[in-house]
């Protein structure tokens, strides 16, 4: 059986679901990839220096993906609402145009 996250794993799984596994939380993520680099410490495949140094870039990552997973708040709903309502008023642009303006903000 191949590693979860893997290529293997994902390309299995379509094969055998017919689509994409669950997408890993950052949470998930930085368990999985801290265990790994645990595994490694204690068979004396890094050093404690290098153990300290990936768990840091571990979080680094990790904190990037939550970024990209998140969820939007209320106050940025309303936000978006608003720039919509304020567009479609105005209609400077066509829809398309205002969704790749309002994406790349």
């Amino acid at each position: 059986m191949p590693k979860v996250g893997t290529k293997e794993f994902n390309d299995l799984a379509s094969a055998c679901f017919g689509g994409k596994p669950k997408q890993e939380t950052a949470v998930e993520f930085q368990t999985q990839q801290i265990g790994i680099l645990v595994s490694k410490l204690f068979n004396d495949e890094i050093s404690k220096a290098e153990f300290h140094f990936t768990r840091f870039e571990i979080g680094d990552q990790a904190k990037e993906m939550e970024k990209q997973h998140r969820g939007y708040t209320e106050e940025e709903v309303k936000e978006i609402l608003a720039s919509y309502a304020d567009w479609s008023i105005n209609g400077d642009c066509t829809y398309y145009e205002w969704f790749e303006q309002f994406k790349n903000k």
